[in-house]
């Protein structure tokens, strides 16, 4: 298992063209666990969008892409000072492209071919989704994953969860489960996590399979999450 490095998006260009070394994400193929029904003791803890951030990476052989997605109107439901459940809402059109100059013809060109049916077709799939199941207490798997790169904003030995839910993407839904930080004090709650995906598992085939020349596209995608919520008033 790779070690988690959890980056801020400003520090996720890399100097090779690999996909970040980070966790990989468990996904359950064969089954779709639902969400537990909210106790009434679960208290609503809304998402500040103009706080929070979702990263993405992508890599081929010659080289990386990297970006942000804003997040859209979610929520946290907190039990005493527990996580048990919430939804988070990415908001797909929102898309950014950070190594690509913004007014360069590039960028639009490239962010338009990421919007397209080759990958996240936001003309009819503009959200996607992360509902949690259940959260429990983070145990690493091995000593290794206590060791920090060095490079990493947070530490391995700082995990505090693990974190299983539905991920949605292109109206397909696969249950996974990744460590992530989580922490609440003083009515505000942050929960930072970073995993790697495999997009063809959401039906993202473009390029995936292929020589290993330039026209092959890296399956394994990089999402980071920093999340920032508050009980009540969501931008305060």
């Amino acid at each position: 298992m790779r070690r988690l490095l959890l980056l801020p998006w400003g520090l996720l260009a890399l100097t090779c063209a690999q996909a970040p070394d980070s966790h990989e994400a468990e996904v359950n193929q064969n089954t779709l666990e639902s969400p537990p029904p909210p106790s009434q003791a679960a208290v609503r803890f809304a998402v500040d969008t103009l706080r929070s951030l979702v990263t993405w990476v992508g890599t081929k052989p010659s080289g990386q892409h990297h970006g942000t997605f804003q997040v859209g109107q979610s929520y946290l439901l907190v039990e005493g000072d527990q996580v048990v459940g919430g939804r988070v809402a990415i908001a797909v059109r929102s898309m950014k492209v950070a190594n690509i100059e913004a007014t360069s013809p590039d960028h639009a060109k490239f962010i338009k071919h990421l919007m397209s049916n080759d990958f996240f077709a936001t003309e009819q799939f503009p959200l996607a989704y992360f509902e949690i199941v259940r959260v429990e207490p983070y145990v690493a798997a091995s000593e290794t994953e206590l060791v920090s790169s060095g490079t990493s904003a947070l530490a391995p030995a700082q995990l505090t969860h693990s974190i299983t839910g539905n991920l949605t993407l292109k109206e397909v839904t696969k249950t996974i489960t990744f460590p992530a930080k989580v922490e609440l004090k003083d009515g505000q709650l942050t929960a930072e996590a970073n995993f790697n995906i495999d997009r063809t598992v959401w039906n993202m085939n473009y390029r995936a399979e292929g020589d290993l020349g330039n026209n092959l596209i890296d399956k394994t995608v990089n999402l980071g999450f920093t999340l920032k919520a508050n009980q009540g008033n969501p931008n305060r």
